[in-house]
């Protein structure tokens, strides 16, 4: 047992160090290519660009670890995203109008979890159903209108910072220290590897795997949600396809950070990582005049590759 500890750390560690070279590597490559890459606005934009794909990344790479996963993450950012704005411009003050929109993510969590934790039937099978109703949702709430009109004050927000670093990416920074603490401390961290490494033999410890999966999929809709709120103060418009994509930056960002998509193997720190990987990768490849589909090309063989890297560790 010790050895196999001994493994998973040094594991764990040339995962992290991995993730570090690149970020040096891409750093070193994009400043060669483009003098504005590393001045302190882009680094800025970069932060703030990560910021909302990164609260989202967190409770994705705790589903991820506990053996579950949630496809519809996309679909439920650009509906909670237009349900807030369509109550800020029916008049409910924004502070009530956040509060209703993490709730309506609750719901969704709650819908979601009820096929996983209820049915039993896998997360990336259910959730690919609910990922296209919300979509359709979307385009029906506001007859496929954008959502905007909104006040200064609000669009303000989206920009606002503390010492020149934005609030969302604090917000962002302070979840996932918290995420780090509850799966390295806490026993919550305990039942989450212990049900993605075998959910049977949590069931038969006494832990109640159902209930706890399916508060998992309620957290994971308010943390959507909450990152909708930052999203929609960034852009100042929500419309029907709003979020589209941002499912393939949570997932490549989880995985190429080293989160098993077998479940059980990974931690928040890489993730991290993999999250500050992506959005340099995207940022540079955006400054330097690489198209969106190529980077999708990118990312896509990025994905693949890291699901090679577990398989071959299954084997």
């Amino acid at each position: 047992m010790s050895k196999w500890k001994e493994w998973k750390l040094s594991s764990s560690l040339k995962s992290i160090l991995l993730m570090l070279i690149l970020i040096l590597v891409q750093l070193i490559w994009f400043s060669i290519q483009s003098p504005y890459f590393l001045k302190i606005g882009n680094i800025v934009n970069i932060s703030r660009q990560i910021a909302e794909i990164g609260i989202i990344a967190i409770p994705t790479a705790i589903l991820i670890i506990a053996g579950s996963i949630d496809m519809s993450m996309a679909s439920t950012l650009g509906f909670c995203a237009m349900a807030f704005g369509m109550m800020m411009n029916g008049g409910i003050p924004i502070w009530a109008a956040a509060v209703l929109t993490i709730l309506v993510g609750a719901a969704i969590g709650v819908f979601n979890g009820f096929f996983v934790a209820v049915l039993n039937i896998p997360g990336i099978v259910s959730t690919i159903g609910s990922m296209v109703l919300i979509r359709g949702m979307c385009y029906i709430i506001n007859r496929g209108n954008p959502v905007n009109g909104f006040s200064e004050g609000f669009i303000k927000f989206g920009y606002a910072d503390v010492l020149g670093i934005p609030v969302s990416f604090l917000v962002m920074t302070l979840l996932f220290a918290a995420a780090a603490i509850l799966l390295q401390r806490t026993n919550f961290g305990v039942k989450v590897y212990a049900i993605g490494n075998n959910e049977v033999s949590t069931r038969f410890c006494g832990i109640k795997t159902n209930r706890f999966m399916w508060g998992l999929f309620i957290l994971n809709g308010m943390l959507i949600a909450l990152a909708s709120i930052f999203l929609l103060a960034r852009l100042g418009s929500a419309e029907a396809n709003l979020g589209q994509n941002y499912d393939l930056d949570v997932l490549a960002s989880v995985l190429i950070g080293g989160i098993s998509i077998l479940g059980g193997k990974g931690n928040i720190t890489g993730a991290f990582l993999g999250l500050l990987v992506i959005g340099i990768l995207r940022n540079g490849l955006n400054i330097i005049g690489v198209s969106v589909l190529y980077q999708s090309i990118i990312l896509g063989v990025l994905l693949i590759l890291t699901a090679a890297k577990w398989k071959k560790v299954k084997d």
